[in-house]
């Protein structure tokens, strides 16, 4: 299947990370406005993704679909760890284990498609 935005599914993939910072920097005081905006961000990103697939490789276009779902969970879930002092070090262990296996995940996941690429 020809992806549906090609070259320039790029510019959405730019512009994500600067709104990210925008809602950090305007909605300084409010940590749920914060989470419900980065959320949304995230979301919309995800369903440009899905239209886009901008991988060559689909297994690459399912982990950084996945990635982004956990990125989501994750965000939502530090709305609770900001309300909470005692939650928050578990919180943050988890969170940290987690950013751990989604890099793990992903190098998995490129070596696989380099592998792929070189038997072909």
């Amino acid at each position: 299947q020809k992806p549906l935005l090609g070259p320039r599914f790029g510019i959405p993939l730019l512009l994500r990370g600067p709104l990210m910072s925008l809602v950090v920097t305007c909605a300084t005081n409010f940590p749920a406005a914060q989470v419900c905006l980065n959320s949304l961000i995230l979301t919309i990103y995800i369903v440009i993704q899905a239209m886009a697939r901008p991988w060559k490789v689909p297994l690459l276009n399912w982990v950084d679909m996945c990635i982004s779902v956990l990125l989501i969970q994750i965000t939502m879930l530090s709305g609770i760890a900001v309300s909470s002092e005692a939650f928050s070090d578990v919180f943050n262990g988890i969170v940290m284990g987690t950013f751990l296996g989604i890099i793990g995940l992903m190098l998995l996941a490129v070596g696989f498609a380099v592998l792929q690429e070189l038997c072909a």
